[in-house]
């Protein structure tokens, strides 16, 4: 739970609140400049919000599931931007996403990207 939050909290601030592209992080030199300007935005006080909401039900015969719900004021992205699960381990970025998708039951985007949903099933 902690490794899909976390994910899910790191990316609505980098990628919505605080604007920033990771293909920044395609070498060294911009891996360096990507959290060197993060950590410029953060000083600054870079205007925006984050929610979490988390939520759990329980299942017949044991188990259940979690709910996880990350919102930003971001600007989101279009249905073609949506994040794709990264084949190349050896791609610096863009794996957070893949391998909360991996974890969890189910992983929905709302309003054009704001809004993430997450649904971790445990037994």
């Amino acid at each position: 739970l902690q490794t899909i939050v976390s994910e899910l909290y790191a990316n609505a601030l980098e990628h919505g609140v605080l604007q920033l592209d990771s293909r920044m992080k395609a070498t060294p030199k911009g891996f360096e400049s990507y959290y060197q300007e993060r950590a410029r935005r953060l000083a600054a006080g870079w205007p925006g919000r984050i929610v979490l909401r988390l939520g759990h039900e329980m299942l017949p015969g044991g188990g259940g599931r979690f709910h996880i719900t990350v919102s930003d004021s971001g600007m989101g992205f279009g249905e073609r931007e949506l994040p794709v699960p990264v084949s190349d381990p050896a791609r610096p970025w863009g794996r957070g996403i893949a391998l909360v998708r991996d974890l969890c039951e189910t992983v929905t985007y709302r309003h054009h990207g704001t809004e993430v949903h997450a649904v971790y099933r445990w037994a």
